[in-house]
């Protein structure tokens, strides 16, 4: 059996310096919802505060570690480093999570009578929903950035999950913002200062979800967790696709580490073919992979076909 194998080339590092102006743009906003916060002492506009504070630190977090996990492999990771992205998530969740904790206890106990109640200058509440309502049309900002920023990446054949899940996560906090700032209002029209509390339990659950979707990505990336359906087809037409000589393409096999997608397969070639001519073919299929689909490490195991092929399962038949 021969084999082929061809590597993904590190490429610039495109999206950095987006990340790093998103990273202090939310700094700017945490600290502005702190003050305003302070100033109503609104649970809701605390919410958004933490939540722009975890932004700061989760987008600054991500510039970083994705450096790192774009490096190339060496002897003691010949696997690349894309694991300090997993790390980076990991760390996120868990950063979330206790913030989505607090803040939950916080509002329980405004919510029970534990607390003193608020009492809310309308001020104040002017200030917060202005605050608010500017948070929200800088999410959409950072969104737009971002957004050019994965572009731009595509063009360079880097993946950069960074991006991807921060440009998600910023047009939501847009919708969210303005919710915040709508719950305000109620407060203000309805005077029931509960009501904030209420609000911040709701701002709390977001916030639990967002780790819990963190979390789940990171279970799946340690599992080594299959790439999806539709991309495993992808790759088997494209391997096929090399040369009318490729007589099956078999045991499929993916993993993504960090920015990394890992795929090997097995490929049945005529036996009289030359080693050459096979290596060829091989290189090829993985040039028409890697063209395609940016960021993968191809490995291709040339079988002659006067050996059956192994069964393994095959998304071809799902």
């Amino acid at each position: 059996m021969a084999t082929t194998t061809s590597t993904r080339q590190p490429t610039p590092d495109v999206s950095g310096s987006t990340l790093k102006r998103v990273a202090a743009m939310s700094l700017f906003l945490a600290i502005l919802k702190g003050a305003a916060f302070l100033l109503s002492g609104s649970l809701v506009v605390l919410a958004s505060a933490l939540d722009s504070l975890s932004d700061a630190f989760v987008s600054l977090m991500n510039f970083r570690m994705s450096r790192f996990a774009k490096n190339r492999p060496d002897k003691e990771h010949p696997f690349g480093h894309g694991g300090f992205e997993v790390l980076s998530s990991l760390i996120q969740g868990v950063m979330i999570a206790g913030f989505a904790f607090f803040l939950l206890l916080q509002a329980i106990d405004h919510l029970t009578g534990r607390a003193p109640p608020e009492v809310f200058e309308q001020a104040d509440l002017y200030i917060s929903i202005g605050v608010l309502l500017f948070s929200a049309v800088f999410g959409l900002v950072f969104a737009k950035l971002l957004r050019r920023a994965e572009q731009r990446a595509n063009e360079n054949q880097e993946r950069s999950l960074s991006v991807v899940a921060d440009k998600a996560h910023y047009a939501g906090d847009a919708l969210y913002n303005l919710l915040s700032a709508v719950g305000l209002v109620i407060v203000l029209v309805t005077g029931i200062g509960r009501l904030d509390a209420a609000f911040a339990i709701v701002g709390a659950l977001l916030m639990g979800k967002s780790s819990f979707d963190v979390f789940r990505q990171v279970i799946g990336d340690i599992l080594h967790g299959e790439a999806p359906l539709d991309l495993q087809r992808q790759i088997l037409a494209l391997a096929k696709s090399a040369d009318p000589r490729i007589q099956s393409v078999h045991r499929l096999r993916t993993r993504r580490s960090g920015p990394t997608l890992f795929i090997d397969f097995h490929m049945t070639m005529p036996s009289e073919m030359t080693l050459e001519e096979a290596h060829f073919i091989g290189e090829r299929a993985a040039g028409k992979i890697r063209k395609e689909i940016p960021g993968v490490d191809v490995l291709i195991h040339l079988d002659p076909d006067s050996e059956p092929d192994d069964e393994l399962w095959d998304p071809q038949h799902e």
